[in-house]
């Protein structure tokens, strides 16, 4: 872990919090892919968290977030918490918690639920190392309560298979064949986002592959 990352786990340690790095950058490093946006999950809340680093009042918080940077990294600092309610596939209705466990289990994916503390120890309470070695995007949890509460991990599905040249398990794959219209939902703008990813990929021949196979060109209406 490099110095600047666990500096950060520090001050929030040394405050008396919990801090890990989770998500995206674990995933990456593990897989020997450089990454410079680095998400934090931390049992200080917004308030504090602006404190320990000394923020103004105008640093972005959205739902548990805050964002800042220095000269290599993106952070962006989140709150334990639970999403009690969702809108328009966004949750709207968030409760701080103080148990780590608990946080990662509300995310998307296996492989994206790891979690490093500040002496680089990785952690895996849903096997994401595993499905890290044999390439597979699985579902953290029900499928349908992860897919009702925002179909767009639908599309983030395909984007993750496509961008690491995985496999989608094939239970998550059904469902989504089966269960395509709730894609509907979804605003054009997000869908947009995801698909924009997508075909960027160094990888997009296998996103629009799966596009296809999945048979969502009508639902994204493409």
């Amino acid at each position: 872990m490099n110095n600047k990352i666990k500096n950060i786990l520090l001050k929030l340690i040394e405050e008396g919090y919990e801090a890990y790095v989770v998500g995206g950058f674990v995933r990456d490093y593990l897989l020997g892919r450089g990454s410079y946006d680095v998400d934090i999950a931390t049992s200080a809340e917004p308030k504090e968290t602006k404190e320990i680093f000394n923020l103004s009042n105008s640093n972005d918080e959205n739902y548990g977030h805050i964002y800042f940077k220095d000269s290599l990294y993106n952070y962006d600092i989140t709150t334990f918490r639970k999403e009690n309610k969702y809108e328009n596939r966004r949750p709207v209705d968030i409760e701080y918690i103080q148990d780590v466990k608990e946080d990662i289990l509300r995310r998307d994916f296996t492989i994206n639920a790891l979690f490093m503390d500040s002496e680089g120890t990785i952690h895996d309470i849903v096997n994401g190392k595993k499905d890290l070695e044999d390439k597979i995007i699985r579902t953290v949890g029900n499928i349908n309560d992860k897919m009702v509460d925002d179909p767009l991990r639908m599309l983030r599905a395909i984007r993750f298979a496509s961008l690491l040249n995985f496999t989608i398990e094939p239970n998550l794959y059904n469902y989504i064949r089966q269960n395509k219209q709730l894609i509907r939902t979804l605003s054009n703008t997000r869908k947009k986002e995801e698909l924009d990813k997508i075909f960027k990929s160094q990888n997009k021949l296998k996103g629009i592959e799966l596009i296809k196979e999945l048979k969502l060109e009508d639902v994204l209406e493409i």
